[in-house]
């Protein structure tokens, strides 16, 4: 008898009051942003991405994040905000227009561990600044090396600040890790 009363009563719970997770249930999964074509780039280069970084120039004049990876020939510009997908060898660069034009910023090193730069990166016109390990050449920052703490299938937003011609710009994505 005291088993049925115990069920009529988790019923009469169930059906009658709903739990705060069914009332604040949501579809919170982010949709890919379409990649944005500028005309004049060519986005199918050949070239290894710290050469397709030059061809920027005259093109596009203001700071922009970029995601690049040489094995697979990738080059994707990213607007402020978008949701991306991130392959965990990908670069993920603050493209700055101009010589010597990033001057500082804070960067996302939760996100990124910044080990493994891919060599081609590692030229000796390179600053590596040890205090954020964030690679600055005249192109721009660059920031790689997923953290071990996030998974394929993670979403991570990341957001970067830099001071570029004095003026200190915020950048943040949405990085579907795949």
């Amino acid at each position: 008898i005291s088993t049925d009363i115990g069920t009529d009563t988790i019923t009469d719970e169930i059906s009658n009051e709903p739990t705060s997770l069914e009332e604040t249930t949501e579809e919170t999964s982010l949709e890919v942003s379409e990649p944005v074509v500028y005309e004049g780039i060519d986005m199918k280069s050949d070239l290894p991405g710290i050469d397709w970084l030059d061809t920027l120039p005259g093109i596009i004049d203001e700071p922009k994040m970029v995601i690049l990876n040489d094995s697979t020939n990738q080059k994707v510009i990213v607007e402020n905000g978008a949701t991306v997908k991130f392959a965990m060898d990908d670069l993920f660069v603050i493209y700055a227009p101009g010589q010597n034009t990033v001057t500082s910023g804070e960067y996302d090193l939760d996100t990124f561990n910044c080990s493994g730069l891919p060599e081609i990166y590692q030229e000796e016109y390179f600053i590596n600044n040890p205090e954020y390990l964030v690679h600055i050449n005249y192109n721009g920052c660059f920031l790689y090396g997923i953290s071990g703490k996030y998974q394929i299938g993670d979403t991570v937003t990341t957001t970067n600040v830099i001071t570029y011609n004095g003026k200190e710009i915020a950048f943040t994505a949405n990085l579907i890790l795949e």
